[in-house]
């Protein structure tokens, strides 16, 4: 007699990656991100919106150890290829928030002269990597006779607000090509097509108000 699998993953391999996520005794942080070398059978699988929601807050935690958050990152950068895990994430409330968070952490590092801010780097490209998928996955325009999507779509909005889009904007000023060429491109895909024409005159009013001061200051030096 076979047996017949749930699709979904095992609960009792998220509860241990979830109660030794925080840990940061650097032998349960290795097993946190074993733990989702595993988990990844699943992550091209549609996953239901808790388990999504529990894997971000996890990420966005102040003690998500190192292993475990590059672990959580390379699970969502595949997660995320399936259409209904990308609109799982853009519903959670905290996904994008989270994402922004590790977006600007590296500047966050620098300004306070913390010598770990290099390695924030190749995290926060990571961060607007997902954040671009994140506002790709829902298109601008229908596919059969190119209208305009309205209202506009989820993931457009949140990243057009003037509080998270002044972050976007601000780590255009970060002295990486790399970023801020990341950077870019979330605005890019974020200001194509579908945003109200106010909206996308005013950001791009803040992007080219915070590059021609970049541009005096480096003059002036």
């Amino acid at each position: 007699m076979k047996l017949k699998y749930d699709a979904s993953p095992p609960l009792l391999l998220f509860l241990f990656l979830f109660l030794f996520s925080f840990s940061r005794s650097l032998a349960r942080s290795d097993a946190c991100a074993l733990s989702l070398q595993v988990y990844k059978r699943w992550d091209k699988q549609p996953f239901e919106s808790l388990t999504l929601s529990s894997l971000v807050r996890i990420l966005g935690g102040t003690q998500c150890s190192p292993p475990v958050r590059d672990a959580l990152l390379q699970f969502l950068e595949t997660a995320i290829q399936n259409s209904g895990n990308a609109r799982q994430l853009v519903l959670a409330s905290d996904c994008v928030p989270t994402l922004i968070k590790l977006l600007i952490r590296c500047h966050t590092l620098r300004a306070a002269a913390n010598p770990r801010a290099q390695e924030g780097v190749a995290v926060s490209i990571r961060s607007a990597s997902l954040l671009r998928m994140l506002a790709e996955k829902q298109p601008g325009v229908t596919g059969v006779d190119n209208k305009l999507v309205r209202p506009v779509p989820r993931a457009k909005r949140m990243l057009t607000d003037a509080a998270t889009f002044s972050k976007l904007v601000q780590m255009l000023l970060y002295p990486n090509r790399e970023l801020v060429a990341a950077v870019m491109s979330v605005i890019h895909v974020v200001l194509s097509k579908n945003v109200p024409t106010t909206i996308r005159c005013v950001r791009v009013y803040e992007c080219v108000c915070v590059c021609v001061a970049f541009s005096r200051r480096v003059c002036l030096v």
